[in-house]
């Protein structure tokens, strides 16, 4: 097995602790340091409505945050429950996928592409950016 297919893998195992810790234990609060610095740099590429690629969103926390904040957002992760989850706790566009695999134009074109915590090859990222 490779180890993207191991990342894969362990977020299926792990998705509902990983969305049950974002909600409790508030590991995406206002204040925190990731959080605050991600919303900069991404408030300093793009102003809304811009349209917003989250890719390996996961849960779907800054694709909420993105819309909220009146971004046009598509949640993208290759973990079918956290697509789940944010579905269930999110408006916005989710689709499940990973970048080795995604069609990008089949979404459409974005002003950015956001990847937050995303775990991925580097062949996945450079495939997608080139399409």
């Amino acid at each position: 097995m490779d180890n993207e297919k191991r990342i894969i893998d362990a977020w299926r195992t792990n998705a509902e602790a990983w969305a049950q810790a974002v909600a409790d234990e508030g590991i995406r609060a206002p204040g925190t340091h990731t959080r605050e610095a991600i919303l900069s740099a991404v408030n300093s590429h793009a102003n809304a409505p811009a349209r917003i690629l989250d890719a390996g969103c996961g849960e779907g926390w800054l694709t909420g945050v993105l819309t909220e904040a009146g971004f046009d957002v598509t949640g993208v992760d290759a973990c079918h429950a956290l697509i789940d989850y944010g579905r269930q706790k999110v408006r916005a566009r989710f689709e499940v996928g990973d970048l080795a695999n995604l069609k990008p134009l089949a979404l459409g074109m974005f002003d950015l592409i956001v990847c937050n915590f995303s775990l991925f090859g580097e062949a996945s990222v450079r495939r997608f950016v080139q399409s």
